[in-house]
């Protein structure tokens, strides 16, 4: 099982918690309450399937939210880069969205994560924000269309965009 960047999490009551939700405040990582498992799995060690809870970008159209952390992953199989986006919503709720698009999201992460002297490659970890980015307009969507390679069909495609609102110009 990959760790990517984050500390191995401890063995707490038989059940390994391995992906807490981190505390908006301090950015570290509280260790959840174990679930109990049902009695016909038996006792013993057993390990919580470590994944990601992905927000469909969709229900993040034109709703406000606030940027706490990132990490950005390569999918080698694919040869493409994730970005994994930790955020709150407007009741303080943290989600987790990605974006593996090159002229949306991601590189657009990866530039916040640069400004504030992070580490914008891959494999870098879970990383919190020293200034957290409100994303006031929510994400916008370009849709456009493209040329399948494979097929040689038109199919439909988006990209999102961290939003904010319009700035004034002079």
């Amino acid at each position: 099982m990959r760790w990517a960047g984050r500390s191995r999490p401890q063995m707490k009551e038989g059940i390994m918690a391995t992906r807490p939700s981190r505390t908006a405040d301090t950015g570290t990582v509280p260790q959840k309450a174990s679930t109990e498992m049902p009695a016909a799995w038996g006792t013993g060690p057993v390990e919580e399937f470590s994944g990601h809870d992905l927000t469909d970008k969709k229900e993040l159209e034109g709703v406000p939210f606030l940027i706490i952390g990132a990490e950005i992953e390569r999918n080698e199989n694919r040869g493409y880069d994730i970005a994994y986006i930790y955020a709150l919503d407007v009741h303080g709720t943290e989600f987790e969205f990605s974006d593996t698009s090159s002229t949306g999201v991601r590189p657009q992460m990866q530039a916040i994560l640069l400004e504030q002297e992070l580490n914008p490659a891959p494999d870098g970890g879970y990383q919190p924000l020293k200034v957290r980015v409100a994303c006031m307009k929510g994400l916008r969507v370009s849709p456009f269309e493209f040329e399948d390679e494979k097929t040689g069909k038109t199919r439909d495609a988006r990209v999102y965009y961290l939003s904010g609102r319009s700035r004034a110009h002079s």
